[in-house]
């Protein structure tokens, strides 16, 4: 899987990346997109964890699915053939909030496109 980035002052951590000589701050390149993103109060804490399991609470709107669906990827970029899970309290509750915005504002391509880097199993409903 190849990565590209729009500026060339951005050093690769793994599936991060840092611009140089500034400690502590991520910023993960979705492949084919012009912009990085960047994480914040807990998600931010939550990036720079090393901890096996991480979990996110807080208030409505704060990121908080954002950062770990972009944790997610970037450890999958840097882990080839790795496995992850992502569990909601239902999996109802899954699809339509960290499926569609994984879908949507992660990946760069759509499941099922030749250029998508993820491979679903099961279908289109994993």
């Amino acid at each position: 899987m190849t990565t590209s980035l729009v500026q060339g002052e951005y050093t690769k951590k793994g599936g991060a990346y840092r611009p140089e000589g500034k400690e502590g701050k991520y910023y993960v390149l979705t492949q084919g997109k012009n912009y990085g993103y960047r994480p914040y109060g807990a998600a931010l804490e939550a990036w720079k964890s090393k901890e096996p399991e991480i979990m996110l609470a807080g208030p409505y709107e704060t990121g908080k699915t954002l950062g770990a669906l972009q944790k997610l990827h970037a450890m999958m970029i840097k882990y080839p053939n790795a496995k992850a899970l992502m569990v909601r309290k239902s999996y109802k509750a899954l699809i339509p909030s960290a499926l569609a915005s994984y879908y949507n504002k992660v990946l760069p391509y759509k499941p099922g496109h030749p250029k998508c880097p993820i491979s679903v199993y099961g279908g289109g409903k994993p």
